[in-house]
């Protein structure tokens, strides 16, 4: 007999597991402890906090004792060098039955009670954005203990989630600063503050940083995902297709170096390779519009237009909101010569308050090809407005004001 399973989030870093929507009294709180949510140089880095990597996690029977035992983790994390994201399935997950989830119920179905475990790889990020203590509670900590590497990894984390990577940078200065044994400690806040620098668009020093994390453990991941964002930003792609490759050989379930892998295939028009990766991502994340999309457009650059429309529309199904993926869909429409369904679809891109020369182009081409004159000519007077130096939009617009003179259709206009 099958169960619906879920974690639902209780609050302060607690997450608690339900059974066909009934509290089963099993409440986990735990951290992620390699890796540095690597994520602020990724396009959309809340997907990727707390993926892969190492967790640590403890089981308890209420919810109150999962709270002292959150503060008590937190506080004493000796070992565990980073408090990153809580590795559990998210809350409200629409793939709560997929096999990842169902293990990693069973993996902590086997815990007895507030024993701590270990397990690698592949599980959903939980709660992204959620932080298990406010910034003064962990200022608290640091004025108690200002030798405990903890609570400053924290701190940074918190700081880069609300953009100030600067305030990051000071946090894991003070960590690399401290006497530490554990040479792992010190790779992780290079690979960190590397992230910040990056978040900071300071590429170069991103890069240096996470070369050291490197030398220091050759087995981080952080380090080697970090690196190969800043070398996307520096249009590296050939690096970065090596440094994250180097991730997925020490994480394979790394679905944040699959999606950025198959971003650099794709800059690197090796159009097979990247779609090979988008896949793989969305094995790991199937309701994720971002994925689906960027896959279209791969599909769409290679010239393959029936496989790339489905993705984009499954994008827009996911997240109405998400623009690319209709001025995407718009341009497969348009290589396709469906110009009512490119028109639509820029329409639509334009009620999200989008305003681009090369749309308004694309849009003047449509009406143009469907005999609207009138409406081509208004969008090329936007375009040409909004890129004085595009020229063929002004051939285009002569043409379509000659059929109008010559008593061509106004096409509504």
């Amino acid at each position: 007999m099958s169960h619906d399973c879920e974690y639902r989030f209780e609050g302060k870093g607690v997450y608690g597991l339900y059974v066909d929507g009934k509290p089963a009294d099993m409440y986990i709180v735990g951290f992620n402890v390699n890796l540095q949510a690597a994520g602020p140089a990724v396009q959309t880095p809340q997907l990727w906090i707390g993926q892969g990597g190492g967790c640590e996690a403890r089981r308890y029977s209420s919810r109150d004792a999962a709270i002292e035992g959150e503060k008590e983790l937190l506080a004493g994390m000796s070992k565990a060098g980073t408090l990153q994201g809580i590795m559990l399935p998210p809350r409200n997950s629409e793939d709560e039955k997929s096999a990842t989830v169902q293990r990693v119920i069973a993996e902590v179905g086997k815990l007895p009670l507030a024993a701590p475990i270990k397990w690698t790889g592949g599980v959903p990020a939980a709660h992204a954005g959620s932080h298990s203590c406010s910034i003064e509670e962990l200022n608290r900590m640091i004025e108690q203990n200002p030798s405990a590497f903890a609570p400053y990894f924290e701190r940074a984390r918190m700081y880069m989630a609300g953009g100030q990577a600067g305030k990051a940078v000071d946090d894991y200065n003070r960590v690399i600063g401290l006497n530490l044994d554990d040479a792992s400690v010190h790779a992780n806040a290079f690979a960190c503050r590397g992230a910040a620098y990056i978040q900071m668009r300071d590429f170069d020093s991103g890069i240096n940083d996470c070369t050291r994390a490197i030398g220091l453990d050759p087995a981080s991941l952080a380090g080697y995902f970090n690196r190969g964002s800043a070398y996307m930003m520096k249009k590296s792609y050939g690096l970065a297709i090596a440094d994250f490759s180097a991730a997925l050989r020490i994480e394979p379930n790394f679905a944040g170096a699959y999606l950025c892998r198959g971003d650099a295939y794709r800059n690197e028009k090796n159009y097979d390779g990247a779609i090979a990766d988008y896949s793989r991502a969305i094995e790991f994340d199937p309701r994720n519009a971002a994925l689906y999309n960027n896959r279209g457009r791969a599909w769409l650059e290679s010239g393959n237009l029936d496989n790339a429309v489905p993705d984009f529309t499954r994008a827009v199904e996911l997240d109405p909101k998400l623009v690319p993926a209709y001025l995407n869909r718009g341009s497969a429409f348009f290589k396709k010569k469906d110009y009512d369904g490119a028109i639509q679809n820029f329409e639509q891109a334009l009620e999200f308050g989008v305003r681009d020369a090369h749309l308004y182009y694309n849009m003047g081409i449509s009406w143009l090809y469907k005999g609207g004159y009138g409406r081509a000519v208004r969008a090329f007077d936007e375009a040409i407005r909004l890129d004085p130096g595009l020229m063929p939009a002004y051939q285009c617009r002569d043409q379509a004001n000659r059929k109008l003179k010559n008593g061509g259709g106004g096409g509504g206009g």
